[in-house]
C-alpha cells in the first residue's frame, strides 16, 4: 500500500486513517531500517493518538535500533505509565537500562515483564534474568577511595 499518498489524500476529519497510515507506514520503514522516518511517522502518529501505549512501544524499539537509549526509555516508561502491565515495554527498558550499564534497573524491569508475560515470553525473560544477575556477580566491588 502506499500510505504516502493516503496521507495527502486523508483530510484532518480523517484522523483514525491518518493515524493508521502513520502506523502503517512506520513499521514498513522500521522493517526497511529507515529509522528515522519510522521515527517521524511513529511521533506523528503519537500526535494524533497521544494516549496509545503500543505506539510509545514501537517508537523504544525504532529508538533502540537507532541506539537512542535515552528515548527508548522515556518511550517505554510512558508505555507503561498508559499500560502498567505491558510486559514487553519493561523488557525493552530493561534493554535500554542493561545497555547504559544499569544492570539493577533492568534486573527490576526484568522481574516486572516476568510478572505480567505470558508463559513463552516468562520464559525467555527468566533466561534473560538469570544472564543479567551473572553480569551483576561478576562485577567487581566499588572500592571508595580513602
Amino acid at each position: 500500500a502506499d500510505y504516502t499518498r493516503i496521507l495527502e489524500l486523508a483530510g484532518d476529519d480523517q484522523a483514525d486513517l491518518r493515524w493508521t497510515a502513520q502506523i502503517n507506514r512506520a513499521l514498513l520503514r522500521s522493517q526497511a531500517a529507515d529509522l528515522v522516518g519510522a521515527l517521524a511517522d511513529y511521533t506523528e502518529a503519537l500526535r494524533l493518538k497521544p494516549d496509545h501505549a503500543p505506539t510509545y512501544y514501537n517508537r523504544a524499539l525504532a529508538r533502540l535500533q537507532h541506539n537512542d537509549l535515552a528515548g527508548a526509555i522515556a518511550d517505554t516508561s510512558r508505555a507503561i505509565e498508559l499500560h502498567p502491565s505491558y510486559a514487553q515495554a519493561y523488557a525493552n527498558r530493561a534493554t535500554a537500562k542493561g545497555r547504559l550499564g544499569d544492570l539493577q534497573g533492568a534486573l527490576d524491569d526484568l522481574e516486572q515483564a516476568i510478572a505480567f508475560a505470558d508463559p513463552e515470553l516468562r520464559a525467555r525473560l527468566e533466561q534473560t534474568r538469570h544472564l543479567v544477575h551473572q553480569q551483576i556477580h561478576a562485577q567487581p566491588p566499588v572500592v571508595s577511595p580513602h
